[in-house]
């Protein structure tokens, strides 16, 4: 896989991650959304995590020091989106609390997208 391809893949990933968040707040603030927790704790099922777990990936690529940080990073965060997700479907109030700029949520959100373009710009 040449690495304007690989740019493209974080790129892409980048940007879903943010339009994901704004579907996780509105399920908070709604209690609603089309996104079961279970589906939500997998990796493997959004679009990023099928390309980064994809056995086509080079070995050059996936042995890199970036790919190991990002693939922690993104299963953590689906794992904190999926506990806000169960706890906005409960309706409880503390879902919002969650999201807090500390939360452990909010944390692996941030973590995995400065990961993410850390490892973008290491790409030649």
């Amino acid at each position: 896989m040449e690495t304007s391809e690989t740019k493209r893949q974080i790129r892409k990933a980048i940007e879903a991650h943010g339009l994901w968040k704004l579907q996780l707040l509105d399920a908070v603030l709604t209690g609603k959304n089309d996104l079961t927790p279970e589906s939500v704790i997998r990796d493997d099922a959004c679009a990023f995590g099928q390309w980064l777990l994809a056995p086509s990936l080079p070995p050059q690529l996936v042995m890199s020091h970036q790919y190991e940080v990002v693939r922690f990073l993104h299963a953590r965060f689906h794992f904190e989106a999926a506990k806000v997700l169960t706890t906005a479907m409960e309706g409880a109030d503390m879902a919002s609390e969650l999201l807090s700029p500390l939360s452990r949520y909010t944390r692996a959100s941030s973590e995995l997208r400065r990961s993410m373009m850390k490892w973008e710009k290491s790409l030649r």
